[in-house]
């Protein structure tokens, strides 16, 4: 059962993580505790946060799916317009990344992928793996309902760091 953490609000209004992991905004319907709202998920090995805020005020969050955070990175702001910088935009081909350092894993013990190409991609699918000191990592798809599997990008088992491209998924209709 996923659990939920109160995001800390700094003196400057901005919303900051309160702990390490992969952020997404799917939330699978979870419901904030009473007073709260919800402004997305922490996904950490096998472990879903619910990320709330205890405020009624105007929320901008200025980070993208697939993004990995740290303690205290800054989420969004409260009551503050949003940066001028292009909005995220869900058209064309994006890139799936990596969420942390690894080995990036995706072909299937008979040597076929994880995710054949022109598949379609649900939020919460996993695409490929990344794999630690035999600690796994799912790499999750976190965009809307519809996008289509392109490919991936390199090799299986190759080495990648936190932030390279593993995979394309293309979100034309």
């Amino acid at each position: 059962m996923p659990h939920h953490l109160i995001c800390p609000i700094s003196h400057d209004n901005r919303i900051l993580s309160p702990a390490v992991g992969y952020f997404g905004t799917h939330t699978m319907h979870l419901q904030p505790p009473a007073g709260c709202r919800c402004i997305g998920v922490l996904r950490r090995l096998n472990d879903t946060i619910l990320l709330c805020v205890d405020t009624t005020a105007d929320l901008h969050i200025h980070i993208s799916p697939n993004t990995w955070l740290m303690v205290g990175d800054t989420i969004g702001e409260i009551g503050r317009p949003e940066p001028s910088s292009p909005s995220l935009s869900y058209e064309g081909i994006r890139e799936i990344v990596s969420p942390t350092d690894g080995f990036l894993i995706y072909e299937l013990s008979d040597g076929k992928p994880m995710i054949a190409p022109d598949t379609v991609l649900h939020p919460g699918m996993a695409v490929a793996v990344i794999e630690m000191m035999k600690i796994r990592m799912d790499v999750l798809f976190d965009g809307p309902d519809g996008a289509r599997f392109v490919n991936y990008i390199g090799q299986s088992s190759r080495p990648v760091h936190r932030g390279d491209a593993v995979a394309r998924i293309d979100f034309k209709s």
